[in-house]
């Protein structure tokens, strides 16, 4: 009786093993779909309209400490993709030296329904010193970072030409590793937010802000500590023409 059992519990977790290698090998592969129709598909009205209704995308922070846990990732890749409802999508991935693939993924849709940023906290908060200093120079000034939030709508008109750069559609946006470990140092973080923002030069980019478990964005007034909650930018975007460095 005891050899059946033990016997049943092994068939139970090798079967539970072969469902999660199912499941990876399914969201590998919606990943890449979907990242591959970002860069052979129109942008149409609708996908515009879309975007209009989504609010940010949310990475889980323990998949994505899991993530850069691995030592050999030394950047990481936000790639855009689109979903079989022509929505924008956003994956992490991890590369190494040789931007070879360590892992990868998905975050989650966060819809203008379920949610609403209050970017108000950015007016008062007092700008710290962020010159040379990685991680502090990929933290956006409180004023950049109001003004970016802010004026996305105006980009959702001419999607196309706001991701756009060089002449070429944008189709990922990376940091160091190093500036991802900093953002997930944030205090009571729960979940990474990304959010699309406007920049000067009235381009798409990505803006990233911590959220803590009560759907809070945390961004700290006055406080200049490495785990304060900021609003990072100046990702490095990618077209296809160009290389990583």
């Amino acid at each position: 009786m005891k050899k059946y059992i033990f016997s049943a519990a092994g068939a139970f977790l090798l079967l539970l093993s072969c469902s999660q290698e199912t499941t990876e090998k399914i969201e590998e592969a919606n990943l890449t779909v979907q990242k591959n129709n970002w860069k052979t598909g129109v942008i149409l009205q609708e996908i515009a309209d879309n975007q209009q209704q989504i609010s940010h995308y949310e990475f889980d922070v323990n998949a994505l400490n899991e993530l850069i846990a691995d030592t050999r990732v030394t950047f990481v890749w936000f790639d855009l993709g689109l979903n079989d409802e022509n929505q924008i999508t956003f994956s992490a991935t991890g590369v190494d030296g040789e931007d070879i693939i360590i892992g990868e993924l998905p975050s989650f849709i966060i819809s203008t329904q379920k949610y609403q940023a209050d970017f108000s906290a950015l007016k008062v908060m007092q700008d710290v010193r962020t010159e040379g200093v990685p991680p502090m120079d990929h933290i956006l000034t409180s004023d950049d970072a109001y003004q970016y939030l802010t004026g996305t709508g105006r980009s959702l008109i001419d999607l196309e030409n706001a991701l756009t750069q060089e002449g070429f559609r944008v189709e990922r946006f990376g940091y160091d590793v190093a500036i991802v470990k900093r953002m997930l140092l944030t205090h009571d973080i729960d979940r990474l937010a990304l959010f699309f923002g406007t920049n000067k030069n009235q381009k798409l980019t990505t803006v990233f802000i911590a959220i803590d478990k009560y759907d809070e964005l945390i961004i700290d007034a006055n406080m200049d500590a490495p785990t304060s909650g900021r609003a990072f930018d100046f990702s490095l975007p990618r077209p296809p023409c160009c290389s990583p460095e």
